[in-house]
């Protein structure tokens, strides 16, 4: 019943982690492309300004 019990834990420990760490991986990855979408509107922006003499 033990033995049970800690391999029960155990596997309920590792889902959590492994959710933790998925959710970790996702917020980097939306972060990462959101500044890959800020880098280029500054670069269209810059292409603008020098388009339009400002």
């Amino acid at each position: 019943v033990a033995a049970v019990m800690v391999a029960a834990g155990v596997v309920i420990l590792s889902a959590f982690c492994a959710l933790f760490l998925y959710r970790l991986w996702r917020k980097k990855k939306r972060e990462e492309q959101n500044a890959r979408l800020l880098k280029l509107f500054e670069q269209d922006n810059d292409y603008l300004k020098s388009e339009l003499g400002i």
